[in-house]
């Protein structure tokens, strides 16, 4: 079996698997890409529940960037909940409650 083959099964991915995250491919071989971006979850980036055509991009990326996207779950907030209570009642703490999740929900237009 060849050094790769282990890795991979190690792993659990196959190394082309993992081609679309890393950028552009040279002979079905990975290249990391040259540009990595972050877009964090704030109430700037944030739009609850639709994407308006007239909203202005909160990130622009020349063509072969590869962007880290920050997300969040409304799930338990979708009732207009404070998330620290939502949260709590499946047993997070408080102070376990993400920043940016307390953020969103108390300055993004629901």
């Amino acid at each position: 079996m060849h050094a790769r083959d282990r890795t991979d099964r190690l792993l659990g991915v196959r190394t082309r698997d993992l081609a679309p995250l890393l950028g552009s491919v040279e002979h079905g071989v990975p290249r990391a890409a040259t540009q990595v971006h972050h877009l964090p979850s704030r109430p700037a980036t944030v739009v609850w529940g639709e994407l308006p055509s007239d909203r202005p991009p909160v990130l622009s990326v020349p063509s072969g960037s590869v962007v880290d996207v920050d997300t969040i779950s409304h799930h338990l907030m979708s009732d207009g909940r404070d998330p620290r209570d939502a949260f709590a009642e499946v047993g997070v703490d408080a102070a376990d409650v993400l920043a940016d999740v307390v953020d969103v929900h108390e300055h993004v237009e629901r």
